[in-house]
């Protein structure tokens, strides 16, 4: 799957004007359950952010490299069986990610 990010800041106006053309021109591909615990305020490098993210009871953790406002960050992931969830958050303990 491609992911494509835009940021922006929008007026009320703005963002009116943008869901009424991405509701004319756009097709909804579908609703996500999604729960995630980002890391990153306590990691020592900002350039990189650490999460554990559950989408639709599917569990993965996540670590995107680059600035948060920058053109370009990598990001990857690596999907986890239900079952590895609390070993995950294990796991984020061990290497000195506390919450």
């Amino acid at each position: 799957m491609i992911e494509i990010e835009c940021r922006a800041i929008l007026d009320e106006a703005k963002f009116n004007n943008l869901r009424e053309y991405l509701e004319k021109h756009g097709r909804f591909k579908g609703f996500f359950k999604r729960l995630f615990i980002d890391y990153t305020k306590f990691s020592q490098n900002k350039n990189i952010d650490v999460r554990i993210r559950i989408t639709n009871n599917i569990p993965e953790i996540i670590v995107k490299k680059g600035k948060w406002f920058g053109t370009v960050r990598k990001e990857t992931s690596l999907m986890l069986d239900r079952s590895q969830l609390t070993d995950a958050l294990e796991l984020m303990g061990l290497l000195g990610y506390r919450k």
